[in-house]
């Protein structure tokens, strides 16, 4: 492997899961997210990953493709990258199951790694329109996502501003 590959976050293109059914839904797949700093209303905000079917498009014919989000529940790298880059994900400000997409991107960013999408390697996961089945919200997961949100905003949102807006012209 080449010392620039060795530290990628890799992730697939995505599709839309019917868990009933367990069959892929007919919704075009994601492979490219723009990161912005979405409002949820009521003052809230948060890192989030958008659809970027412009860039998509534009790189359509190229199946390895860099991008600045990804949803987080299909992800690869070398054990090297997460020993010295990413190491255990924090859960003290963020919570469990917050932000962990942003949180290993940023890092990576950090370290002059990239975020990948290899359109050749696909993964569904299940459709918001399905009710959500981990533990968020629980006594065994008491951090809220607004909470998870402002944390990851308070820590990462200077640097997004001054190196990531930039460098992608965003």
């Amino acid at each position: 492997m080449n010392k620039e590959k060795e530290h990628w976050i890799v992730t697939g293109k995505r599709f839309y899961l019917d868990p009933i059914k367990w069959e892929v839904m007919n919704i075009p797949p994601v492979e490219c997210e723009k990161l912005v700093i979405q409002d949820c209303g009521n003052g809230v905000r948060k890192f989030a990953g958008q659809r970027w079917d412009s860039r998509a498009k534009e790189l359509k014919d190229t199946i390895v493709i860099e991008s600045q989000a990804m949803q987080g529940s299909l992800w690869c790298m070398t054990k090297k990258h997460w020993n010295e880059v990413i190491g255990e994900l924090e859960t003290e400000g963020y919570g469990p199951l917050y932000q962990d997409s942003h949180e290993m991107v940023f890092k990576t960013w950090k370290a002059g790694g990239k975020l990948m999408v290899n359109k050749n390697m696909w993964y569904a996961h299940k459709h918001r329109s399905f009710p959500r089945t981990h533990n968020n919200g629980t006594t065994e997961n008491p951090a809220n996502s607004e909470q998870g949100w402002k944390y990851s905003l308070d820590t990462w949102r200077e640097y997004y501003e001054k190196e990531v807006v930039p460098k992608w012209g965003i």
